[in-house]
């Protein structure tokens, strides 16, 4: 009998054990959801230290005035020297836009940033923040720069930092990076639609950039 037909034992979880591990699941959840949510906002973030630059490149791709009044602080410790400000090119590609160029100027003088700033023109060509850094790599080539800090706002910052830290690799170039704090920050960024947005619009494009650009 038993060339054609086995016994064979099959073990089922009872609808009381399913229900008591579902209710235990969600109970972990909810009991640990400040800590895997603050986990999460902080892997966004660039995790190093800043120090003393030759430059600093304002990501001026949205418009956020923040990262203005922090590198004029930056320049006014004396922890940077020169500051750019990478802007779009006109539809002619001949300078900057005009509109991106009035906005950096004014933010840049509202700020107070000693010396001023200076402009980058970049062709916006997707994905643009790889495409931009390598061209302000081209941009700095016969600046004598050693170092740069990118100042970024703080759930773009490790991306930042990830994308021009691969592009001047080669270079020898040090990339520091200093986010930016907002309203909103790894503590807090549940608490609004607009920071629960942000935060996995940001974790996306940082493994977007990780597998497939990078």
């Amino acid at each position: 009998m038993d060339l054609f037909f086995r016994k064979t034992e099959v073990w089922k979880t009872t609808w009381k054990f399913r229900l008591g591990l579902a209710i235990l699941l969600v109970v972990c959840f909810f009991m640990t959801r400040g800590f895997i949510s603050e986990k999460l906002a902080e892997s966004l973030v660039y995790p190093g230290d800043v120090e003393a630059s030759d430059a600093v490149i304002i990501e001026n791709f949205d418009t956020n005035y923040l990262l203005f009044e922090e590198t004029a602080k930056l320049v006014k410790a004396g922890q940077v020297g020169r500051v750019y400000v990478p802007v779009p090119f006109n539809r002619s590609r001949t300078g900057p836009n005009r509109v991106d160029q009035e906005f950096a100027e004014v933010m840049c003088r509202i700020s107070r940033i000693e010396g001023g700033c200076e402009l980058i023109p970049f062709l916006e060509i997707e994905p643009i923040r790889l495409n931009a850094a390598q061209q302000v790599k081209t941009f700095l080539q016969d600046k004598e720069i050693h170092s740069i800090t990118i100042v970024s706002s703080v759930f773009s910052s490790k991306r930042s930092w990830l994308v021009f830290k691969s592009v001047f690799e080669s270079t020898g170039v040090k990339v520091y990076c200093l986010p930016v704090f907002s309203e909103r920050n790894p503590g807090n960024w549940t608490e609004s639609w607009h920071g629960i947005q942000e935060v996995f619009m940001e974790f996306g494009k940082l493994w977007y950039y990780r597998l497939a650009v990078l």
